[in-house]
């Protein structure tokens, strides 16, 4: 996402996850311990999304949560993320500045028994084997470089995207309406068995 997470002071962030924990307490946040961050949505005036991080024990906690206007409430990560997440009470704005950023959100929440799609928009989002032939990097960077395609169609954003699925790549053409419901248009395989460390 295009826009950076800002992190909140000390007091700020007890605040929010003294609301978090007043909702519900068998969230194991410490309170003094965890480190706050919030990405002002471009898309949506009235959301915020708020990371919370504490690593003063094992395991690490590390948590999501969407904020619109004064509610708080945990990232759902769903095959359907617009409505588990109510997104749909969100006052969005999308055009072809923000519908990008809107679309990675809502690919963050977006999960299915079949894997997650994970968005790249760059050579460097990807963490490669150290083994693979520089002539196959090549290649798959010049693939990337193709992408992001944004265009209207019939009064909704289709943008063509290079996502992971699992170990293979794919040119995925995504619609997102105005009210921000997304759809898959088409999806095409650029390359399987991807010769990289790590899926998140």
């Amino acid at each position: 996402m295009t826009s950076a997470y800002k992190k909140l002071s000390q007091s700020q962030g007890q605040s929010i996850v003294k609301n978090i924990l007043d909702r519900d307490n068998t969230i194991p946040l410490n309170i003094n311990h965890t480190e706050v961050l919030s990405w002002t949505l471009p898309f949506a005036s009235n959301a915020t999304l708020i990371e919370c991080q504490d690593y003063s024990g094992m395991p690490h906690v590390r948590a999501l949560y969407l904020k619109k206007n004064s509610d708080i409430k945990p990232v759902l990560y769903s095959s359907d993320p617009y409505n588990d997440n109510g997104l749909s009470s969100m006052d969005l704005s999308l055009d072809n500045n923000t519908v990008l950023d809107y679309l990675k959100f809502y690919l963050m929440m977006f999960q299915t028994d079949g894997g997650s799609l994970i968005p790249v928009t760059q050579f460097d989002d990807i963490e490669w084997q150290d083994s693979v032939s520089q002539n196959i990097l090549n290649n798959i960077a010049l693939e990337i470089e193709k992408y992001p395609k944004v265009e209207l169609v019939k009064e909704c954003h289709r943008i063509t995207i290079i996502c992971i699925l699992k170990q293979s790549l794919f040119a995925v053409a995504f619609n997102i309406s105005q009210s921000g419901e997304v759809s898959i248009h088409d999806k095409s395989l650029i390359i399987s068995d991807l010769p990289i460390k790590n899926l998140s």
